[in-house]
């Protein structure tokens, strides 16, 4: 097994880079390297379809993948222990799918994380005060749970040839190109990577134990940013060790790189104390709309609504139906091929819910602390930017409310609207499900046999299968059940009449405009099967 060389540093010289630059340093450039690290073409995760950092979301998302790491690594154990290549000489269908699913699991998080280090290193450049504490803690984090994870991986199958080949096979159909494997490889063991993750951990260590630091007075006195700024030591020195037994085991020794590892004198001492090194590390280099400004947004390629369509949709809606929307870029098109990816309930104005008499629905059975939780989403009116919260949709960091506007503005290229064909009773009790469901985490293994954390699509399913004419095919991806939002639609063309009504579509209005138009009743179904049909 061979692997090239490669000058492209890791994702922590983006967020080292912040505190080198206040030391002479020459300053990297953030966004180049995250480009450079992208291995899923053609998409952007969240972070970079949201114009502002939101810091107590990205805390947790956080938590979210420091969970599916945990889980990744159990998955990739008992994939050491079942593949039996060795014997058979090639993949069944199965351990094709959990590898592949694995590697696609992995690239997700890894992606989300990359553009995590990069939005908030650039926005702690960019703001004053507690905020870049903030942001410069979250991108720390972010940056060593990736390198934590890729040395896990890395290590984990460096011995397994067969493996390491599937892992650098190309999938295109999801965008991802050759040499995932050997990528990763090369980043983590980059040797101007290790020098400059050292010296800034070396950095960050003695103002965490310097209490009178900005950093340390900052983390003493937030909880959340506490815990995570405690778990870094941990994480860069586990990774730390993994990545001399990566060297060890490789077949080629690098013994320049080894040696660097071993024998790099860590900067101890600078000439000013490291809480001059912070202030300069924080000063604003810029204002908020720079930073907006220099992130290659793909707001530019969604559709537009306007007053007037926005008013015409939400005159269409009703609590409890279904909105499945594509965003072109978007980070979860890599699992789920197809028209639309994405899947939301409409749950309307606390008022709508009270008229369809969530606030009697019977839930006895639950804990206190869950009854709570059930009533406070029943009561829920807005989102944190103030917005209605009328939809509820499981994303990175959970189940949670969004806002109608919101999503319009930020996240559609098309979107579609279908209404359940359920009684009033059912209709409750859907509406009921998803109120229970609001705080749950999300599940990144899209397996719709765990109860507990739940993709956008599974949101839909546990609160609508089986109710009246409604019955969604299961389909098996990456050796799991799963539906996607290609898969409701598909349901629906076959029995439109059974299990939802169609509401409305709507797109740009030509390649020439990015105006939205909103297509409903007959001539609005026919547009769209017709479209949906020609894809």
């Amino acid at each position: 097994m061979f692997f090239r060389p490669t000058p492209c540093l890791s994702l922590l010289i983006a967020t080292c880079s912040l505190f080198l630059a206040a030391c002479g340093k020459k300053e990297v450039d953030v966004e180049k390297l995250r480009e450079e690290a992208r291995i899923v073409d053609g998409v952007k995760t969240d972070y970079l379809l949201d114009t502002l950092v939101d810091h107590e979301r990205d805390l947790k998302r956080l938590k979210a993948f420091a969970v599916l790491f945990v889980e990744m690594e159990a998955e990739m154990n008992l994939l050491r222990e079942s593949v039996h290549l060795e014997e058979r000489g090639y993949y069944s269908t199965d351990e094709h799918d959990r590898v592949v699913g694995l590697l696609y699991r992995y690239l997700v998080a890894r992606e989300s994380l990359w553009d995590m280090v990069s939005i908030h290193a650039r926005h702690a450049r960019s703001v004053a005060s507690d905020d870049r504490i903030r942001s410069n803690i979250i991108a720390l984090y972010a940056a060593n749970l990736l390198r934590d994870s890729s040395s896990k991986m890395v290590l984990g199958f460096l011995d397994n040839e067969k493996v390491v080949e599937k892992l650098n096979e190309g999938y295109h159909e999801y965008g991802i190109g050759k040499d995932s494997f050997e990528t990763i490889f090369n980043q983590l063991t980059d040797s101007e990577a290790i020098d400059a993750v050292d010296n800034a951990f070396s950095l960050f260590e003695e103002s965490l134990a310097d209490n009178a630091s900005d950093l340390s007075r900052f983390a003493q006195a937030n909880d959340e940013y506490r815990i995570i700024t405690n778990r870094i030591p941990d994480l860069y020195r586990n990774s730390h060790d993994r990545i001399e037994a990566i060297l060890e085991k490789s077949s080629i020794a690098l013994p320049n790189l080894r040696n660097r590892i071993r024998h790099t004198e860590i900067v101890k001492s600078m000439e000013s104390r490291l809480d001059d090194t912070m202030e300069a590390l924080y000063e604003a280099r810029g204002n908020i709309s720079d930073f907006v400004t220099g992130i290659k947004s793909p707001l530019s390629g969604l559709a537009e609504f306007g007053e007037e369509q926005r008013a015409e949709l939400k005159a269409y809606l009703q609590p409890g139906d279904i909105i499945l929307t594509f965003t072109e870029g978007y980070m979860s098109n890599i699992f789920l091929p197809g028209v639309f990816k994405h899947g939301i309930t409409f749950v309307g104005t606390p008022e709508q819910r009270m008229v369809h008499g969530l606030e009697e629905w019977n839930i006895d059975h639950l804990s206190e602390s869950k009854r709570a939780a059930y009533f406070e989403a029943v009561r829920m009116e807005t989102i944190s930017s103030g917005q209605a919260a009328d939809l509820v949709e499981a994303v990175a960091e959970g189940v949670i409310f969004n806002s109608l506007d919101y999503l319009l503005d930020t996240h559609v290229n098309r979107l579609l609207v279908l209404r359940p064909q359920i009684s009033q009773e059912e209709l409750r009790d859907q509406l009921g499900m998803v109120m229970l469901l609001v705080g749950d985490n999300y599940d990144f293994n899209f397996d719709f046999t765990s109860g507990s954390r739940h993709c956008c699509t599974e949101v839909i399913y546990r609160s609508l299968h089986g109710k009246s004419g409604i019955e969604f095919n299961l389909v098996k991806r990456f050796g799991l059940q799963t539906l996607s939002a290609d898969d409701i639609i598909q349901d629906f063309m076959e029995a439109p009449d059974s299990a939802f009504v169609f509401i409305a579509f709507a797109q740009e209005e030509s390649k020439d405009s990015r105006l939205a138009k909103i297509y409903s009743g007959n001539s609005g179904y026919s547009f769209f099967k017709e479209t949906w049909q020609n894809q």
